[in-house]
């Protein structure tokens, strides 16, 4: 069992498939997002009938926020609120706020099948690019689609004689286990959420489709546990922690290098608006070049982007194979974007601050 410290080196945001509708579920004022509690605004607003069908007619006239706020006035936010977030956006033009996962208590956090989640894809994806090398001299390109769907159960599942393999208990991260990494409260932040977008435009900043986002905020740090069986190291030939963290490492530079080629001298490179983005990419690189042997770099969450939650292994089988076959698979309405390269758009906020990476350290 190891002891782990979760540090955010970027914001993070893992939804719990919520959003939060303005008025109704949230207000603003004064620089200030209040995440309203209706258990707690039930004892405010009162019982009186008259007021509670002013409030039902404030809420069906869309001006239940201004009900509220008129009710609440000169009340301790505390008294109405589960939760209040600084927030100096002017949010005029969004009405609702995706929500990040909180606890009982009213705690962010990061659950730990997020983060093993992370984990089998990094394993997965090393595993698969050894893999392919292998099997590209062998296979005829047309068998691929088979391989494909059956590359996980290979890669991922043992044999164990009575079981068959594609069974949840020959999975080999049944023998690994990672405990919620809770914050503490008042960690949150709100942004604005937007995209770097291959549009056909000379700038790649796409503001049409902005989402108000709450997040754990960069640089907050938590713990959880961490306990690997014996077992999973055998059956993956991974030798131990400090082996395992450098695999990690070397999948997420890995990503970030082809997403720094791709912006800087690949098909993203005659466009403008991703200086910021790249920076902070290029910052990300030297957190893991320093990276000490307990340390490890890891990519989580909402905005992570294909290449991170896919590992893209995909993309190292044959470039036209990957175009034709797995594209389609992967981009809704494909035909429209065939002209673009896969994929065209990236998650950000509207400063280019970019989502998902957290540094583990074993303590």
């Amino acid at each position: 069992m190891s002891e782990i410290k979760i540090e955010t080196i970027s914001q993070v945001h893992i939804g719990n498939g919520v959003f939060l509708q303005e008025g109704n579920d949230f207000i603003v004022e004064d620089n200030n997002i209040d995440i309203l509690s209706l258990d707690k605004l039930g004892s405010v607003i009162g019982t009186d009938e008259t007021i509670i069908r002013q409030w039902l007619d404030a809420i069906n006239n869309g001006k239940s926020g201004t009900f509220i706020m008129n009710r609440v006035k000169d009340t301790p936010y505390t008294e109405y609120t589960k939760r209040r977030i600084s927030c100096s956006l002017d949010i005029t033009q969004q009405s609702t706020l995706k929500e990040q996962i909180h606890d009982g208590l009213g705690r962010p956090y990061i659950p730990g099948s997020s983060i093993k989640g992370a984990f089998r894809t990094a394993v997965m994806s090393t595993f698969a690019n050894e893999d392919i090398e292998k099997r590209l001299n062998k296979e005829d390109l047309q068998n691929w689609k088979k391989v494909i769907f059956g590359m996980e159960n290979e890669l991922l599942h043992f044999d164990t004689g009575e079981r068959k393999k594609n069974s949840p208990s020959a999975d080999i991260f049944r023998y690994l286990s990672i405990g919620d990494a809770y914050f503490d409260k008042g960690v949150e932040n709100v942004i604005r959420q937007v995209n770097l977008n291959i549009t056909g435009q000379k700038t790649l900043l796409d503001n049409k489709k902005q989402q108000l986002v709450e997040t754990i905020r960069k640089g907050v740090c938590s713990q959880c546990r961490l306990k690997i069986a014996d077992d999973f190291y055998q059956k993956t030939g991974i030798c131990d922690l400090q082996d395992f963290f450098e695999l990690i490492n070397n999948h997420t530079y890995q990503l970030i290098c082809d997403e720094i080629e791709f912006w800087d001298k690949g098909e993203g490179a005659d466009y403008t608006g991703q200086d910021h983005y790249l920076n902070q990419l290029d910052g990300i690189l030297d957190m893991i070049d320093d990276c000490k042997p307990n340390e490890c770099v890891l990519r989580i969450g909402h905005a992570s982007g294909w290449r991170f939650i896919t590992g893209a292994w995909l993309e190292k089988i044959d470039k036209d194979y990957f175009k034709k076959e797995i594209v389609p698979l992967c981009r809704r309405n494909n035909k429209i974007y065939e002209e673009y390269p896969f994929p065209k758009s990236r998650r950000i906020d509207d400063m280019s601050n970019v989502f998902g990476f957290v540094k583990l350290i074993s303590e």
